[in-house]
């Protein structure tokens, strides 16, 4: 499968796609998001203000991410990632959270 980043594509993804496994190296754990379709600009994962994976995720910096898919039986993937933005959320119902911008790799 081959995404890039256009609006058309990143829809796909959110279609196909529920969730998102991250694995920092150091971190004692994975984490693993929910993926939203927050805003015009693409999708991004909704992080606890107190999570750990905060400190360590940079902006620009390239994971290889575990894409979920919404269809149990669908196979998982591994999608080249990048950190677009790191924003604390101004929405009240989404307050103490950050959203945390996601661009694929080959943009």
């Amino acid at each position: 499968m081959i995404l890039n980043c256009k609006r058309s594509e990143k829809r796909e993804l959110i279609r196909e796609y529920y969730s998102v496994e991250i694995a920092i190296d150091g971190a004692d754990h994975v984490s693993q998001y929910v993926i939203y379709d927050m805003s015009a600009s693409g999708l991004c994962l909704l992080v606890k203000e107190d999570s750990n994976i905060l400190k360590r995720i940079k902006v620009g910096e390239r994971y290889k991410m575990k894409y979920y898919p919404v269809n149990l039986l669908g196979n998982v993937e591994y999608i080249d990632t990048r950190i677009c933005h790191i924003t604390k959320s101004k929405n009240n119902s989404l307050s103490g959270h950050y959203m945390v911008g996601l661009s694929l790799d080959n943009c």
